[in-house]
């Protein structure tokens, strides 16, 4: 049985604040979203992007089941069309998993082409989380493929992983220690502490 049906229509425009007052971009997009009570969602989406000297024209779908259920979601994307005078596609394809009362596992493999910005990536990505109560938990992940270099044509293999500890502080303010780099291509022995606020 149906449970939500949407349409939305948005368009804007952005012009440069200097004296030429010239178009910068101008974006119009459609999108379909369908939801059922069993869980399922479909989102269908066009977009299109005018940003001079580009034209760029592409389509998105996107296929969840177990929508409403963090630990238990899957969700299929596949985008593709032209941006930036190249030919565009992109593919993600994820899945939560529930072990035990107090952990989830996550999986997820991504793969984008695009010949004229970052050639051929991919990666996966499996993530996990365990929970010691509602204040305290651990996290992991780790993210193996390839990816571009930055500032070069040329492509990288990342291999990393990082395990992590969260603490509530107060309302909307966790503490994380991190070992390991979640930016970085390889794992590296490091401890990164980081301190996050929910707006």
């Amino acid at each position: 049985m149906m449970r939500a049906f949407r349409l939305d229509l948005s368009y804007r425009s952005h012009y440069r604040t200097d004296r030429s007052g010239d178009l910068l971009d101008q974006a119009l997009s459609f999108a379909f979203h369908q939801s059922w009570r069993s869980g399922q969602t479909l989102t269908l989406r066009l977009d299109q992007l005018h940003r001079p000297p580009y034209s760029d024209l592409w389509v998105t779908t996107i296929w969840e089941w177990d929508a409403f259920d963090l630990r238990r979601r899957g969700r299929l994307t596949v985008a593709s069309g032209r941006r930036a005078n190249g030919i565009y596609s992109f593919i993600n394809l994820s899945q939560s998993v529930v072990l035990g009362k107090n952990s989830a596992l996550n999986m997820s493999y991504q793969q984008l082409y695009h010949p004229v910005g970052v050639g051929r990536s991919s990666q996966l990505i499996v993530s996990g989380v365990h929970e010691l109560d509602r204040e305290r938990s651990v996290v992991w992940r780790w993210v193996a493929g390839r990816r571009p270099k930055a500032g070069t044509s040329a492509q990288e293999s990342v291999n990393n992983f990082y395990v992590g500890y969260r603490q509530v502080v107060m309302r909307g303010v966790d503490l994380y220690f991190l070992v390991g780099d979640p930016n970085a291509a390889r794992t590296r022995s490091q401890l990164l502490i980081q301190m996050m606020w929910a707006l």
